[in-house]
C-alpha cells in the first residue's frame, strides 16, 4: 500500500510539473526605415498570429508600440509586416515574418 501511494504522489507531482506555466509576453514592433539604397520602409501595423489548442488569434500592434498578452511557454508566435522597398526600379511592397517561441525566461520580444 505504501508504494502504491508513493507512485501516486510521484506521478501526480511529474504530471504537475508537466503542464506549460503561462508567461506575460511583451512584443515590441520597432522597425526603423533604412536611409540607404534601396529605400526601405515598414507598414505602421504589425499582425500577430498565435495558435492555442484550436483557437487562432490576432492581435495588432502600432509600430514603435509594445503590445502584451498572456500566452502559455513554448507557443510559436508569428508576426507578419509590410516591407516598401525603393529603388532605381520603382516601388514594391512584400510581407516579412519574424518568429518566436515563448520562454520565460525572454518574455520579450522586439522586431527590430
Amino acid at each position: 500500500m505504501r508504494i502504491s501511494w508513493y507512485s501516486i504522489i510521484t506521478f501526480l507531482f511529474l504530471l504537475s510539473g508537466c503542464r506549460p506555466q503561462d508567461v506575460q509576453v511583451t512584443i515590441t514592433y520597432d522597425k526603423n526605415p533604412s536611409n540607404g539604397f534601396p529605400y526601405i520602409y515598414y507598414g505602421e501595423t504589425a499582425k500577430i498570429y498565435y495558435t492555442i489548442g484550436a483557437q487562432n488569434f490576432e492581435k495588432t500592434v502600432q509600430i514603435h508600440r509594445s503590445i502584451q498578452f498572456v500566452v502559455p511557454e513554448k507557443t510559436d508566435i508569428r508576426i507578419t509586416y509590410d516591407k516598401f522597398i525603393s529603388d532605381q526600379s520603382g516601388q514594391r511592397s512584400t510581407l516579412e515574418d519574424a518568429y518566436y517561441k515563448v520562454k520565460s525566461s525572454t518574455p520579450a520580444f522586439v522586431v527590430k
